[in-house]
């Protein structure tokens, strides 16, 4: 893996929302935290608006506990350095899952998604959440 450069967290918390806006899980969520908000917030932010900032990272903070240490971001760091990086195919095997309930039973306690697409393909589902969304990636990236 090589860091290519230091990105602010604004752009990680946008990046983050707009993943989560185009997923059928977490969805609801988002539009459901924007109230009146037009949804230009999550698909197109403008970096450059403290106010705009600020209301994605309560967002994100209602939708999955950031900065509130729950949920997803239960005992996460308040002070974290951001990178963007380029990676290898072969650098894929040593990517861990964060230590996060749905993901070590998913990857059965291994925290290694090689485990949890075989937990996937062997029609393996957790706390009852449906596989098809891993199906349908798999299907759109080939």
């Amino acid at each position: 893996m090589k860091l290519v450069s230091q990105v602010q967290e604004e752009l990680v918390i946008a990046e983050f929302l707009f993943a989560e806006f185009n997923s059928d899980r977490f969805k609801n969520g988002i539009i459901d935290a924007l109230g009146d908000h037009d949804s230009s917030l999550i698909t197109k932010p403008n970096l450059n608006d403290k106010t705009e900032n600020q209301l994605r990272r309560d967002i994100l903070g209602q939708t999955r506990g950031f900065g509130c240490n729950t949920d997803l971001f239960e005992n996460f760091p308040t002070e974290v350095k951001w990178y963007k990086a380029v990676f290898q195919k072969q650098d894929l095997s040593e990517v861990m899952y964060i230590n996060y309930s749905y993901w070590n039973e998913l990857s059965s306690g291994t925290r290694l998604p090689m485990y949890a697409s075989k937990n996937i393909i062997n029609q393996i589902e957790v706390f009852g959440v449906s596989n098809q969304g891993f199906i349908d990636i798999s299907l759109a990236i080939k």
